[in-house]
């Protein structure tokens, strides 16, 4: 692809971690060199080294904006996850990067159910226990 690039090409990128530096730096830099563009690479290392999260916003949001007036990345959709649970999922919790944790959820069992969970599970309370 180097030594041939194509006028355009598809990908995707999902973030690693929740700053603009994962898209901006690390995302960019998968699919071309950050170098492209020498004011664009200057924002990109003054905002990694900025120690205000404010002025790290403002330089990237300025890197952004270059970016997109280049057209060297055009945003073509937007990924999104919609989750359906059940009524006694108590607790599903998800990140700011929509990954969730199997550990961190929780599932009451269903009132109706009596003997067992709601997973099928069997119940470990006492009959004396269900009131």
């Amino acid at each position: 692809m180097e030594q041939d690039p194509p006028h355009m090409f598809y990908a995707g990128w999902l973030a690693d971690y929740p700053d603009p530096d994962s898209f901006l730096r690390v995302g960019v830099s998968t699919y071309a060199d950050i170098l492209w563009n020498r004011e664009y690479s200057e924002l990109i290392l003054a905002a990694s080294e900025a120690s205000g999260m404010a002025d790290r916003l403002a330089l990237y949001a300025k890197a952004e904006r270059l970016l997109i007036q280049e057209a060297a990345i055009m945003p073509v959709i937007y990924f999104q996850r919609h989750f359906l649970l059940k009524p006694w999922v108590r607790r599903f919790p998800i990140s700011p990067l929509k990954g969730w944790f199997w550990k961190d959820v929780v599932i009451e069992p269903d009132p109706g159910d009596v003997g067992s969970t709601a997973s099928g599970v069997p119940s470990t309370r006492l009959e004396s226990d269900r009131g």
